[in-house]
């Protein structure tokens, strides 16, 4: 039987974070969905399954799609069909993504891989620097805030990062003699 929860999310504007609740209690973020973005209870697809939930960390407004009405546009909208097959496509992708990181021993690595993941993410993509505390992105790669804050400390040292207030900018360089 379908349940609200079974339709499709499209926010029209706001921001919404897909979580996954951990063992220890804490919570990753598995996706960061923006405005024009779908989002889906994973048992649209796999009916038995709940491995997330989500929760709008802004002032957000969604559009629900019921199961029937998918139904609909899947047997008459191409469009549809393509937007939907893209956001499935980046979930799928991001989610491989998080599985790996969460698996990866080098927690440097994790963390650099989680900014730059955002970098690539943002709008303004002419910039190095992200608008994000440091609180959030330990949510974002599921560690604890002062672990995190020790891993970004040890970049900053290393020169990887630059840490302000509220930001953290990428110190990216282009070796063109490499």
């Amino acid at each position: 039987m379908w349940t609200s929860e079974s339709g499709i999310f499209y926010v029209l504007y706001g921001t919404v974070y897909i979580i996954q609740l951990l063992e220890n209690g804490g919570r990753s973020i598995l996706h960061v969905v923006e405005k024009d973005r779908f989002f889906f209870e994973n048992r649209y697809f796999h009916p038995h399954t709940r491995i997330s939930a989500a929760y709008a960390v802004s002032d957000t407004q969604t559009a629900y799609f019921t199961p029937e009405k998918i139904e609909f546009l899947l047997n008459t909208s191409l469009e549809f069909c393509k937007i939907l097959i893209y956001n499935m496509a980046l979930k799928n992708l991001n989610s491989g993504k998080n599985i790996l990181n969460s698996r990866n021993s080098n927690p440097e690595i994790m963390v650099l891989n989680a900014l730059y993941d955002l970098l690539l993410q943002k709008k303004d993509s002419n910039s190095n620097s992200l608008r994000i505390t440091q609180a959030t992105l330990a949510e974002y790669v599921g560690r604890h805030p002062v672990t995190t804050n020790k891993i970004l400390k040890l970049l900053e040292r290393k020169g990887l990062i630059t840490l302000g207030r509220g930001v953290i900018t990428m110190n990216l360089t282009h070796d063109h003699n490499a």
